[in-house]
């Protein structure tokens, strides 16, 4: 997502950019030389025109398969990566770090292949602006020798219009360029459209009602099933905690209990059954009301680069001092918050 975002910045910088430089320079030129010669300025600024109009769309489309390759190949080599990398003791454990590992370079490559392709078409731009822009040297060669302005011996005249035909399409030379990262960039932007026009799996009712002292937990003939997956995760669950109670949930890996935490903590909904807190089902409950009277930590907790007390009040904002050190007291970290501190 961070680098589809950072994709989008060139449409600002490698796009319109070029394309308004170009059009300044086209104008300026033209109107420029025609102070001299107005049949030459207006060949010249014709050619540039031309060039403006045709190049970019011809390298567009040749670029958009490329480009979009790129954009989709870099998100899922990314996201094989992180899920490499985080995935290390169940690849381990299922003897299949090697067969994702070959997944993963099979992804680099084909990566590495579409980056080749633009690259080919880059210096292929590249050589093609080129020789347009040795066409309008030679015809500005040509044109001026018969005479520059009405004037038969134009000397350095010729030179002038020479120059600025050269220095005209260095300005032009980034324009084909850039419409080859225009495919990049609607790639990149349809990514992040798909995510921002998402639904939310979940959604809380607007009761503010306070949070319970005690909390008892029931669970009806719970079924859940991932979306597009065949199989179950968890099928015709039933369980009862009452308040106060304290129980231990043992499993296998891949057995569905962190999927149960989540269907506890509402990132998911059942597919079949019922989930009660206190006899009311979880979609009647508030998104406050549910957070205060549950949470969950995780194997892998996340501390942000910050002090200990400011991690704590993501938590309770409001929390004071002596709330935090009770907090700490009773996950028996106080011994260890008092070496941090001292």
């Amino acid at each position: 997502m961070v680098a589809d975002v950072d994709t989008l910045d060139h449409l600002y910088l490698r796009v319109i950019s070029p394309l308004v430089g170009a059009l300044v320079v086209i104008v300026v030129v033209t109107c420029g030389l025609s102070l001299l010669d107005v049949t030459l300025a207006l060949t010249l600024g014709g050619i540039m025109l031309a060039t403006l109009l045709v190049m970019p769309p011809l390298f567009y489309r040749a670029g958009k398969p490329a480009g979009e390759s790129m954009t989709q190949l870099r998100g899922q080599y990314r996201q094989q990566l992180t899920a490499w990398l985080q995935g290390q003791a169940e690849l381990m454990v299922f003897n299949a770090s090697d067969r994702y590992r070959a997944q993963m370079e099979k992804t680099e490559l084909s990566w590495q292949d579409a980056q080749r392709r633009q690259a080919e078409l880059t210096a292929l731009s590249q050589a093609v602006m080129l020789l347009i822009g040795g066409i309008a040297v030679v015809a500005m060669l040509w044109l001026a020798s018969d005479g520059v302005g009405g004037n038969s011996q134009p000397g350095a005249l010729i030179a002038l219009f020479v120059f600025c035909a050269l220095a005209a399409f260095e300005a032009l030379a980034p324009v084909t360029g850039a419409f080859q990262h225009l495919g990049q960039v609607m790639a990149s932007a349809r990514r992040i459209s798909q995510i921002t026009d998402q639904q939310p799996e979940v959604t809380f009712v607007e009761d503010e009602a306070s949070p319970p002292a005690q909390v008892a937990l029931t669970l009806r003939e719970v079924t859940f099933r991932y979306p597009q997956q065949p199989s179950p995760a968890l099928e015709n669950i039933s369980l009862q905690i009452a308040a106060g109670e304290h129980i231990a949930i043992l499993g296998r890996t891949g057995c569905g209990k962190s999927t149960l935490l989540q269907l506890l903590t509402r990132a998911w909904d059942p597919s079949q059954g019922e989930i009660l807190l206190n006899n009311q089902p979880l979609s009647g409950l508030s998104e406050a009301t549910l957070r205060q009277a549950m949470s969950v930590v995780p194997q892998r907790v996340h501390l942000f680069s910050a002090t200990l007390r400011d991690n704590l009040l993501l938590a309770a904002p409001e929390a004071d001092d002596a709330h935090l050190s009770a907090t700490l007291e009773k996950v028996g970290l106080e011994k260890t918050a008092a070496r941090w501190w001292s």
